[in-house]
């Protein structure tokens, strides 16, 4: 009897002690009070207003962290840029030890199921570009991010199951991240996409240089792939400003639909240089370039014509940009042509098209 008493008494402690400690916790973080503080934060980072369905909740595995249920963020016109259903929030350890809020740094989120409407977003971003160039610099406090069963809408098209891990972008670190998703075009069959990325970011004071960057993009992990490896630069002060240099080598997914030989002859084993430039009160410019011994094509657009034709379903053929390309020699089913030059400029433009 007296053994068999104990043993209850021990079931009884396995049992009570866990909740009373997680009582206890709950009573010292005050989740509530928390998740309020970190939604006007990120608030006041954003520009945005967010909102969950229910108050914060305090979990304890994987790690100690913050649920918030229902998360909803809408811009200043009350539409819903991205909603989740639950997105975890990891809280530092010192916490269970202060309650100084300047210790709430958060080192990791899980969105669970978000979905984010590319067209308000695009809006946001508009409004939020038209403030005063910032200098472009590394966060502060970066975070490991994670996105399982996310979603992406856009016009004609959306993204889905996407699953995203990414580490903390901080500067001398490595930065690691893989992401896997299923594109839909219409009614076309959905384009299955898996990438790994790796970057050495770093902050000069002047640019931000991400040296070495290399980037893998496949059907799924472990098949083949397009190869992309190259570096980065990026600054801004009264102008934003970004040059990328890649050299692209292809093995191409066999789930990929097949682009046509001319192209991909045209196309990989050659470097790219890509430049992006918005300065304040003038449009900005996204320019491609690339040259080879055969051959060379530059490209000029307006990011934001680019999106907007993209945008409408009623889009022209070609969007509204400019285009050249030069070639010593050129074959198409047997027809060789030598000194090929030709130059696309938009409708509106008075130098019309020129072959």
């Amino acid at each position: 009897m007296a053994v068999g008493r104990r043993r209850r008494w021990w079931l009884a402690a396995l049992v009570v002690v866990p909740l009373l400690a997680f009582v206890a916790l709950r009573w010292a973080l005050q989740p509530e009070r928390l998740g309020a503080l970190i939604l006007a934060r990120a608030e006041a980072t954003l520009g945005l207003a967010l909102t969950v369905a229910e108050p914060a909740r305090l979990g304890l595995w994987p790690r100690l962290q913050l649920e918030l249920v229902g998360l909803a963020a809408r811009d200043p016109a009350g539409r819903i840029v991205l909603q989740a259903e639950r997105v975890d929030v990891a809280l530092p350890l010192r916490l269970l030890w202060s309650h100084d809020e300047d210790a709430l740094e958060i080192g990791e989120l899980h969105l669970r199921a978000p979905q984010l409407d590319l067209g308000a977003a695009g809006d946001w971003l508009d409004a939020q570009s038209d403030a005063p160039a910032t200098r472009w610099q590394l966060p502060r406090n970066a975070v490991a991010l994670t996105i399982e069963r996310g979603r992406l809408d856009g016009p004609g098209w959306q993204v889905a199951g996407l699953e995203l891990t990414a580490d903390p972008l901080r500067a001398e670190q490595p930065f690691v991240a893989t992401v896997s998703l299923t594109l839909q075009l219409d009614q076309r069959d959905p384009l299955p996409l898996h990438a790994e990325i790796a970057l050495h970011p770093r902050d000069d004071g002047n640019r931000i240089v991400l040296d070495p960057l290399h980037l893998q993009l496949g059907a799924e992990a472990g098949e083949r792939t397009l190869a992309i490896d190259g570096d980065a630069r990026m600054s801004s002060a009264q102008a934003h400003a970004a040059d990328l240099a890649v050299a692209v080598a292809a093995d191409w997914p066999r789930a990929w639909p097949t682009p046509p030989a001319l192209l991909a002859d045209r196309l990989f084993g050659r470097e790219y240089r890509l430049g992006y430039r918005r300065a304040i009160d003038h449009p900005a410019a996204l320019t491609i370039r690339s040259r080879t011994d055969a051959d060379q094509f530059a490209i000029d657009v307006d990011p934001a014509l680019l999106l907007a034709w993209l945008r409408d379903p009623a889009r022209p053929p070609l969007p509204a940009a400019s285009a050249s390309f030069e070639a010593s020699n050129w074959s198409i089913d047997g027809i060789e042509i030598d000194g090929l030059g030709i130059e696309l400029q938009p409708a509106d433009s008075d130098e019309g098209t020129t072959p």
